[in-house]
């Protein structure tokens, strides 16, 4: 991902909520900056996987109010 946002003139800067390197890190994601100058945030984390880990660690997911 970085490789790809960099080949486009754009900035990636890796974002694991924690410490770890990104290849290994539980939560993947790049922050980039648009030409409109938003920041936004790429993941690698689907809600389908944040949910099972959720689940292992035997907490819910908290209501998005979306229906």
């Amino acid at each position: 991902m970085k490789a790809a946002l960099e080949k486009r003139s754009l900035e990636a800067e890796p974002d694991t909520s924690t410490s770890d390197d990104i290849h290994v890190a539980a939560y993947k994601s790049y922050h980039t900056t648009t030409p409109n100058g938003y920041n936004l945030q790429i993941s690698y984390v689907t809600t389908h996987d944040k949910q099972s880990d959720l689940a292992e660690r035997g907490s819910k997911p908290k209501p998005t109010g979306g229906r």
